[in-house]
């Protein structure tokens, strides 16, 4: 994901990852904790993945193209303020999902249960690899593409920062 040029591959990555995790937290078939922690990570997951992709595709709606570096350099040249209300929904939509996948506050409702029900084992793989893996996402998109979006509704930018920081 660290490496990949489109938002498809940075996808298909992300949700390799997302299914064998799913898989290991109920790797003990006959642990109701493990069975109920796995369900519930498979609708969670579920949800963010929806969101999250749901931005992604108003990203390509909006540039007409998947690769990051075609699509910075369309963001760069948006004047169109209609655009960049889309854009920033897309931004929006797409932290919200991956907010969920690294259990960042408020989003992290399905993180004690699965960490719970996971074997030791996966639990310690999960609080460090998932968490990765979301914050590679966070820089790989939005410092490759909405911090080069020029107009203002990304002046405002300077305000999510804030609340994203936080």
């Amino acid at each position: 994901m660290s490496s990949s040029g489109d938002l498809i591959t940075l996808f298909v990555g992300l949700e390799l990852l997302s299914l064998s995790s799913y898989i290991l937290v109920g790797i003990r078939k006959h642990d109701r904790k493990s069975n109920e922690a796995s369900m519930k990570y498979v609708i969670n997951g579920g949800i963010s993945t929806a969101i999250t992709l749901f931005g992604m595709s108003y990203l390509y709606g909006v540039t007409g193209s998947v690769n990051l570096g075609e699509m910075s350099r369309t963001m760069a040249g948006m004047t169109d303020g209609q655009l960049q209300y889309i854009m920033g929904l897309a931004f929006f939509m797409v932290f919200v999902g991956v907010s969920f996948k690294i259990a960042a506050a408020p989003f992290h409702m399905w993180a004690p249960d699965v960490y719970e029900g996971a074997p030791t084992p996966v639990a310690a793989f999960l609080s460090v690899i998932s968490k990765m893996a979301g914050f590679v996402i966070i820089l790989r998109l939005f410092l490759s593409l909405f911090l080069t979006a020029s107009g203002d509704t990304f002046g405002a930018l300077d305000f999510w920062i804030k609340i994203i920081s936080i």
